[in-house]
């Protein structure tokens, strides 16, 4: 059954590899929480293992997110399928503190469902269960119209909500967790079946300038619509400015605090595509989104009251302001996240709260560190409005931001 069982999430991985950055995508969400799992059932050697897949993977992923440069190809995949499938294994076979099979199996659930279903139609319609065809749920979405970094992200989110269902079920016994399990199946492939049958199809962008312009008439959404294309340049100087503000208020910080971040920056100015800004926003915007998220977390954290409250008030003005550029430009677009981008959201939020569990940290620590997590999604859809393809604003805002992080780090030290 083991040797069946890795057979089958290789072949799964394998055939999930349709679309640019997805098959790494997913294996590396599955890293998260197999690390986690190895973290709390304290298997060292296997969360060695996991933090080595993970890191390879987060440097392909950098010229594998859409449009790619660089593709896994089948060697890739099948080796990213018998990685995660040999680490799964030696999890849930340990003497001591195993995790449960079935555990494993929702982490890796996405690639294995749908490789199931698809064999399983194949063989019904009287074909083989290998020929190919474009009954794969990615073809599905694409089926829909939606654009292909959109299909990416919303697979990366399937495959975290199958994580984050093996992480609250762990303690529940083996049954409640399959139906768990197929119960978050149900509801992902009934509504793509059901969007498919309904003859549903993607509007994307084309109803927004049809919105604009039925307003076209009214004088007040003119000057209203103009002013929130003209703010586009004073909030893009106002966000630095507004978090600098805060940094010389923040209490000493851990020595452990400063090595991160001038690790991260460091690590940000190697992965920022200074000669391709332009082609991968996607990159870009991921990028900026961990610097905001990383000087949030330090301010809730290891800020006064004045911080908190300053953080507050600038999280709602910012978020008061992408909801005027949503209503006066209806650009919806501001919501097509990439896949790498969600990728650096799932890394944000994902390892604060699954290790701080582990970790039992206080609740205090942890409210604060979830209040930094919706404090940077206005942010982020503010950073989606605000960065263009103008290379050198955008390469000025990523060293503005690397240049506050170093200054925490200095003051820290302090």
């Amino acid at each position: 059954m083991t040797v069946i069982g890795i057979v089958g999430v290789v072949n799964a991985l394998n055939l999930s590899d349709g679309l640019d950055g997805l098959a790494g995508g997913l294996s590396a969400i599955a890293c998260l929480f197999m690390g986690f799992f190895a973290y709390v059932s304290q298997q060292w050697s296997c969360l060695a293992m996991i933090v080595v897949m993970f890191g390879s993977l987060l440097g392909f992923l950098y010229y594998n997110a859409h449009p790619a440069r660089v593709f896994m190809g089948d060697s890739g995949s099948l080796l990213l399928g018998y990685l995660l499938s040999t680490v799964a294994v030696l999890l849930a076979g340990s003497a001591e503190q195993a995790v449960a099979p079935i555990s494993m199996a929702l982490v890796l659930a996405l690639p294995i469902i749908d490789t199931l279903l698809v064999m399983t139609r194949r063989v019904v319609l009287g074909y083989s269960p290998f020929s190919p065809d474009k009954t794969h749920l990615h073809h599905r979405l694409i089926h829909l119209g939606v654009p292909h970094g959109a299909v990416v992200s919303i697979l990366y989110v399937a495959m975290g909500m199958f994580g984050f269902v093996a992480v609250l079920v762990r303690f529940q016994p083996e049954w409640l967790q399959f139906a768990a399990g197929l119960a978050m199946a149900l509801l992902i492939y009934g509504a793509v079946v059901g969007l498919n049958r309904a003859g549903y199809r993607w509007q994307g962008a084309t109803d927004a300038a049809a919105g604009v312009s039925n307003h076209h008439h009214a004088p007040l959404f003119q000057m209203l619509t103009a002013w929130s294309g003209r703010s586009i340049t004073w909030v893009t100087w106002l966000i630095p400015l507004l978090l600098l503000a805060p940094v010389f208020l923040l209490d000493a910080l851990p020595v452990k605090i400063e090595w991160l971040l001038v690790l991260s920056v460091g690590g940000l100015l190697a992965l920022y595509p200074i000669r391709t800004s332009e082609d991968r926003l996607g990159v870009v915007h991921g990028l900026l989104y961990w610097c905001v998220f990383l000087l949030l977390a330090i301010f809730s954290c290891y800020g006064n009251e004045m911080v908190h409250l300053c953080m507050a008030a600038f999280a709602m003005l910012i978020a008061a302001w992408v909801s005027v550029k949503l209503v006066f430009k209806r650009n919806r677009r501001v919501f097509l996240t990439s896949g790498f981008e969600v990728l650096v959201i799932f890394i944000s939020w994902l390892l604060p709260s699954l290790f701080m569990d582990a970790a039992y940290l206080a609740e205090d620590s942890r409210q604060r560190l979830t209040i930094a997590c919706l404090e940077s999604l206005p942010l982020l859809l503010a950073m989606k409005i605000i960065i263009r393809r103008q290379p050198r604003r955008n390469r000025t805002l990523m060293l503005t931001l690397s240049a506050i992080l170093l200054l925490v780090a200095a003051i820290g030290v302090n």
